[in-house]
Formats: structure tokens, sequence, C-alpha cells
């Protein structure tokens, strides 16, 4: 037999089980995901219909919809997947807004809004399409001065609340990202009908297509509903209002698919730079799901009321039972689950999981949105940079982002670079005794994007330390939206 293990060293024994921390931290997340999804969409759905048959259609469909397991199993795109857990409530924000009643919308918008803005950047510019397209389609009814006015109360909200996060993201942004992984040509990567349901894979050969069969159904019933099922007059703005996200659902779709004229629409600048932003044109699914799931479980629902009452007649004369149309649900149901065990089957023997990579949890090999001019090589350096030959340093000493060590040189233009990224907000201190005792230190970029330290001469070792507090702007950004979290909350639970 093998030799036993040699016991392992401190340092490699904190790294394992930091990993393990981090893995089990991660799982613990999508676990909280995987439950509240579907809670979200029952809840959307219970506000924009009052019942509980085609909310909990809506909640069990959304949790197993293909895409959405797409995005967990295969892509580990867990930025999508929070996104998702907050869209219904937008939808249903968005619905009281435009045709319900305009105050019930205004909580599900700030939560909504605030929940795609803390998750995933993509997922914020297709919301705003979204909502600016769903507007559109409104007309006249959204300039009613009760509904224009819950939604930039709203709007106004959300961004007070999200204070904290822009202003820190728009100086990060405004300063320059990686734009590398943005090159691509959009429509190329549009899909074909036949990868769309799955008889083509996609994803590296692991998604069994993004809507099988539960949208394949989500597209029927509606239009069934359309065909077949008398109108009802005393509910017939609600219908209007799912028929609208039907339409959208239907859209956003058809942008996914190789027929759509992208490549006309990327001749406008502003629309090559929203498509070089997105990627792929599968992020529209993004959208796809939540509308036609609702649109489908309200007609559902619509089906299961009338047949109560009685037999579905049409005008053609067709005829269903309320046997088979029981029976029919079910089926719907068993469609569902079945469109979808071949992500879960598959996720089982696909190497390359966030949580399973051999030397760690994670690893850095798509420069999204990283500091121009970053590179990964730039994550395994940790030397010191300098080029004054009679610079000392000393006692040199990082926790995180806090480091402190001594120095001296005669020279005035020293400085030294250090293995931290540069944002702004880090300051640099002289501490102890001295000449120099309480003065900051200037900070700027310096090689590979570092962190640079300005040294003023100095013939005795002068103590600095290092850390980050942030610009003044960020804490006056964080008070405003602290404010604004309190005092949403308690109108929250006083109502």
């Amino acid at each position: 037999p093998p030799p036993p293990p040699s016991p392992p060293s401190p340092s490699s024994s904190s790294s394992s089980s930091f990993a393990s921390s981090c893995s089990s931290l991660f799982f613990f997340l999508l676990l909280a995901v995987q439950i509240a999804t579907p809670f979200a969409m029952y809840i959307a759905m219970k506000s924009m219909t009052n019942s509980v048959f085609p909310s909990f259609t809506a909640g069990f469909l959304y949790a197993l919809f293909p895409y959405r397991l797409s995005n967990i199993y295969h892509r580990q795109a867990i930025g999508e997947v929070l996104a998702l857990l907050f869209l219904p409530l937008i939808i249903a924000g968005l619905f009281h807004i435009l045709y319900l009643i305009p105050k019930k919308g205004i909580p599900f918008l700030i939560i909504g809004y605030t929940g795609i803005i803390q998750s995933h950047i993509l997922s914020c510019l297709l919301v705003a399409f979204f909502t600016c397209f769903l507007i559109l389609l409104g007309g006249r009814r959204f300039f009613h001065r009760e509904r224009r006015t819950s939604f930039f109360f709203s709007c106004l909200f959300v961004l007070l609340i999200n204070l904290w996060y822009i202003v820190p993201f728009l100086s990060f942004y405004l300063s320059g990202i990686n734009e590398q992984a943005f090159i691509g040509n959009f429509s190329k990567s549009s899909s074909t009908f036949l990868e769309l349901l799955g008889f083509v894979p996609l994803f590296d050969g692991g998604s069994q297509g993004i809507l099988g069969l539960i949208g394949i159904a989500c597209f029927l019933i509606p239009i069934f509903f359309l065909i077949f099922i008398k109108e009802k007059r005393e509910d017939s703005l609600r219908k209007t209002g799912f028929f609208t996200l039907f339409f959208c659902g239907i859209l956003f779709l058809s942008m996914t698919l190789s027929f759509f004229p992208w490549d006309i629409l990327n001749k406008l600048s502003f629309i090559k730079a929203a498509t070089d932003m997105l990627q792929f044109p599968f992020r529209f699914h993004i959208l796809t799901s939540p509308l036609l799931i609702m649109a489908a479980s309200y007609f559902i629902g619509n089906f299961k009321e009338i047949s109560y009452v009685n037999n579905i007649h049409s005008l053609k004369g067709f005829c269903m039972k309320k046997r088979q149309l029981i029976a029919a649900y079910f089926f719907f149901l068993f469609l569902s689950i079945f469109s979808s065990i071949g992500i879960l089957f598959t996720s089982f023997f696909k190497e390359g999981d966030i949580t399973i990579l051999k030397g760690g949890v994670t690893r850095a090999h798509i420069p999204e949105y990283w500091p121009k001019g970053t590179t990964d090589a730039n994550f395994r350096n940790t030397n010191l940079f300098y080029i004054d030959e009679s610079l000392q340093i000393s006692d040199y000493t990082q926790f995180e982002n806090r480091i402190r060590f001594l120095y001296s040189t005669p020279n005035e233009e020293s400085y030294l670079d250090v293995p931290l990224f540069y944002y702004k907000g880090y300051r640099a201190k002289v501490i102890g005794n001295g000449p120099l005792a309480g003065q900051t230190l200037r900070t700027s970029i310096g090689a590979e994007h570092r962190l640079r330290i300005y040294l003023p001469a100095s013939l005795v070792p002068v103590d600095i330390s290092l850390r980050y507090i942030g610009e003044w702007y960020f804490h006056a950004a964080l008070f405003i939206s602290g404010i604004t979290i309190l005092f949403f909350t308690g109108r929250l639970f006083l109502s």
C-alpha cells in the first residue's frame, strides 16, 4: 500500500478550509435562491390574479424552467439566476402600474429593481428596455396621474436606496474597464429553432435546449385560449395586460433566433454598443422565461374557473370536459419535469463547476469588467515594484487591503507599487513620530494597474499605513441610502 500522506502544512490547511467555506457558502446561496425563486413568482402572480391556482402553477413552472436551470448547472451564471429571482416582482409592479391598482405596484418595483441592480448589470439593461417598451404599449394609460406618479416615485426610491452602490460603480466604470470580452459578432450567436427546443445541445453539449417542452406549452396555451375560449368582459383589462405580457415574451423570444435582423439594427451605434455588452442573444430569455410562464399560468387559471361552471365550448364546436382538462393540466406539469431532466442529469457529469475546480473555488480567465490594462498575470505577481535603487523597504506586512511598512530614501521622486489594484479611496498615511508624522501621501495608478504610493525623501525609517476608506461622496451616498432604506422599511411594515 502507498505510504500515508504527510500532514498538511498550516498554510495549506488554512487554504483548504477557506476553499471549503467558500464552496459551502456557494451551495447555501444556490439553495436559498432555489427556494426563493418560485416563492417570488407565487407572490407576484397572486397579486396580479388574486388566485392561488395560477400562482402555484407559475411558481412550479418557473422553478423548473430550462433556461434558469442551465444558468445554475451549466453556465454557473449566478448573476442571471439572482436576476431571475427578482424579475417577477418587476413584472408584477409594472402590471399594477399599468392595468390594476398603481399604488400596489410601488413596493414590487422598489424591491424588484433594487434586486436586479444588486445582482446582474446586463439584466439591468434588459429590464430598462422592457420597462420602456411596456410603458410604450400601455399608451395613454401610463399618463394617468396616479399611474405615472407611482412609477416615478418608485424610480426615485430605487435610485436613493441604491445610491451607495451606483456612485462607486459609476466611478469605477467611467475610469476605464477592459472591453476585450465584449468583442464579438452578436448575430452569429443567435439560436435556431432546433437549438431553442433542445434537439441540438447548447452550452458545450449540456443544456438540452433553453426552452424545451415548458416553453412550447407556454407558447401554445395563450394561443389556445385566444382561439377557443369565449371572452369574459368583466375582466378585460386584466386579460389585456396578460396578453401584452405574452406578446412581449414572444417578441423577446424572436430576438434570440437567427432570423431576427440584428445585422441591420447593429448599424446604429447605440444598438451596437448595447449588443456588444449583452454579448449573446440568448440573454433575452431572462425576460422570455417569466413573461411566457406568467401568461400561460393566468390562462390555465381561467380554464379551471370556467370548467367548474360548465364544459368549455368554442364557437367552432370545440368541447373539453372537466376531467379531460384536469388530465391535460397534470400532463402539462409532467412535461415541465421531463423537460428539465436533461439539464439536471447531464449536470452530474459536467466538469468545470465553479465549486469543484482543482486548486481553488474559482478561476480568472474571462476579463469582464476588469480595470483597463489588467491581465490574469496581475493576480499571481505579488512582488513590490519600484525603480529607486536607494529605496529601502523593511517590516512589510499585508492583510487583505491593509498594508504597513517602513521605508527610507534620499530621493524626492520615489514611489512604490504595491500588489493591490488601484481604486479611488485608498489612503496612505505616515504614522508614529518624526517630521512627516500625520502626512497623507499621494496615490495614483501604477504599473499593471497597481496602487502607487509616492514617498517623500527621508533618511530615517518612516512608518506607513495604507488602508481603503473610500471617497467622501461614497460615504455621503451610503448615508442617503441608509436613511431611505429605514424610511421605506418603516412605511412597508406600517402599511
